[in-house]
């Protein structure tokens, strides 16, 4: 996220508002965020605001995410950060696109996903894992990596920099950048492949076949 925003979000307009894990259970991250992320967090500022765009990173199963990871080390998960049950909650008049950076939130086999639920209401168009995805720890920089957060970061890049379609930068980031080849495989679009971001001054727009 923060190399997102300092490579290429500021320059082109875009605001932020990003909530990082600060200490207070395990993990505390080198960059300063707007929020501390502890269990309630992002569903809150999600459902306080209108996002073009929300790209995430955490440990992540078919319904949920959570905030740490290992539920069998005492003090090494901090409770849930998102599940299938905030996203009814959310206002689906202004939809996001969503970057879910996480293992197996959209899994087919359980057609309640995180995926498929957020095309229901709160996302226009998202990518999810299939299965698991595999990650670096500590990782800082997109650039000679293979990780997940390379593919976020190329799509959501291809996205704003090159006014690609979704769909169409997140192919962008697979056959332009070395990834691993289970990130490669099991990250997937979902929604209307024509569906890309356009931001105008302080608003944003969506078109699909060219109609607002």
């Amino acid at each position: 996220a923060h190399q997102m925003e300092t490579t290429f979000m500021d320059t082109y307009g875009w605001t932020d508002y990003r909530i990082y894990q600060k200490g207070t259970c395990i993990d505390n991250s080198v960059f300063t965020p707007d929020e501390e992320l502890l269990p309630g967090v992002m569903a809150n500022a999600w459902r306080a605001d209108n996002y073009g765009l929300v790209p995430w990173s955490a440990h992540g199963h078919p319904r949920g995410l959570g905030i740490g990871y290992d539920d069998d080390v005492p003090g090494h998960h901090c409770g849930t950060m998102f599940n299938t049950n905030d996203i009814w909650s959310f206002d689906n008049s202004n939809p996001s696109l969503v970057f879910q950076f996480s293992c197996s939130t959209a899994k087919p086999e359980i057609f309640e996903n995180t995926a498929n639920l957020l095309l229901e209401r709160g996302g226009i168009g998202v990518i999810g894992a299939t299965r698991n995805s595999r990650y670096i720890e500590g990782w800082t920089s997109p650039v000679g990596k293979w990780h997940g957060g390379d593919m976020s970061y190329w799509t959501n890049r291809a996205l704003v920099v090159r006014n690609f379609e979704y769909c169409k930068a997140m192919s962008v980031a697979r056959s332009e950048h070395t990834l691993h080849n289970i990130n490669f495989m099991v990250h997937n679009y979902f929604g209307d492949p024509q569906i890309h971001h356009l931001q105008h001054g302080n608003t944003s727009t969506y078109y699909v076949d060219g109609t607002n």
